[in-house]
């Protein structure tokens, strides 16, 4: 192996930072970070540096923004790198830069493909109630999460897990596996492996509507609907008309006797039970609207006529 291998990484939001940490602390520290533009956020409508391009500015790695990875050919072609890795950078990268590293272009991807493809492979086990999932580390090619692969890990998930915890761990996890099998890339001592398109399954990216919870639903499909969404953007239901995140929640072990969405019961010190299908969920965490996180019970002490009353979503 190069002993020192000419590293571009290109990545944008907080998932890519402990890759790019790792790497730093090695012989595999990039010559190159590449990233999304800034981007107006929050009330203030205020530009915002991407998390990777704030970290690599404090590693003072050389960073270029760009919506358009492909408009560097110039740059790289000049740079003659021997690996670009990619991790969660949102960009499509096409066959001539695919081709420019030596050792080609590989990306790190939130759960054990074939499976979760696509914009939210993290959220999708969660939703469906798995109990493991994983990352991948394979070699982009023109299709979508479809290249070959060189290392995966499974990983278990906490039946409490959210979408936030898992996130971190994911990210975390595929840092130090990430470092392990570049050196075996540029060391020649690992080849990619062909995924089974057969069994490849998709997932989507999240639209507001999607976030709506149906009380109609079983407590395990609620509880597990809420974990995927939790802390951003938030499973959403709707009390007099106005919205209401829930945060976080419990399966019980008591059979729902009203109406799924009705309010049967106030737990002190706890929060509130709901009704579903099958059996009522404790509401553990809440975020009203305008509001900051707060306890459900804290919540329930402000609505002294909660009792009763019964979630909905927007007409």
């Amino acid at each position: 192996m190069p002993d020192n291998p000419k590293i571009v990484f290109a990545g944008s939001p907080a998932f890519a930072l402990p890759t790019l940490q790792a790497l730093c602390k090695t012989e595999l520290r990039p010559c190159l970070v590449i990233t999304m533009p800034d981007s107006k956020k929050g009330r203030g409508k205020k530009l915002s540096a991407t998390p990777v391009k704030i970290l690599a500015q404090k590693l003072q790695i050389q960073t270029v923004c760009t919506s358009d990875i492909n408009q560097l050919i110039p740059q790289l072609e000049q740079l003659q790198p021997d690996l670009l890795i990619t991790v969660a950078y949102g960009g499509y990268l096409r066959g001539k830069i695919r081709k420019l590293p030596k050792f080609g272009c590989i990306n790190l991807h939130p759960s054990l493909l074939p499976a979760y493809r696509g914009a939210n492979p993290i959220k999708y086990p969660l939703l469906n109630g798995e109990q493991t999932t994983g990352y991948t580390i394979f070699k982009i090619v023109a299709k979508m999460d479809a290249g070959g692969i060189y290392y995966q890990k499974k990983i278990a998930i906490d039946p409490q897990e959210n979408f936030a915890q898992l996130h971190d761990k994911l990210a975390e996890e595929g840092a130090a596996g990430m470092v392990q099998t570049v050196r075996k890339i540029i060391a020649g001592q690992i080849n990619a492996t062909q995924q089974d398109h057969a069994q490849a399954t998709y997932t989507q990216k999240t639209e507001k509507s999607d976030t709506y919870i149906n009380w109609n639903n079983s407590a395990k499909a609620l509880h597990n609907f809420v974990r995927a969404y939790s802390p951003k953007p938030c499973a959403i239901t709707f009390l007099d008309e106005k919205p209401l995140k829930i945060v976080a929640c419990q399966i019980t072990e008591q059979k729902s006797t009203s109406p799924a969405g009705t309010i049967a019961e106030i737990a002190k010190n706890q929060g509130f039970l709901v009704c579903t299908q099958d059996f009522d969920i404790l509401v553990t965490k809440v975020l009203p609207a305008g509001k900051k996180e707060m306890d459900a019970y804290a919540f329930s002490l402000g609505k002294t006529d909660l009792l009763a009353k019964k979630f909905g979503n927007p007409q």
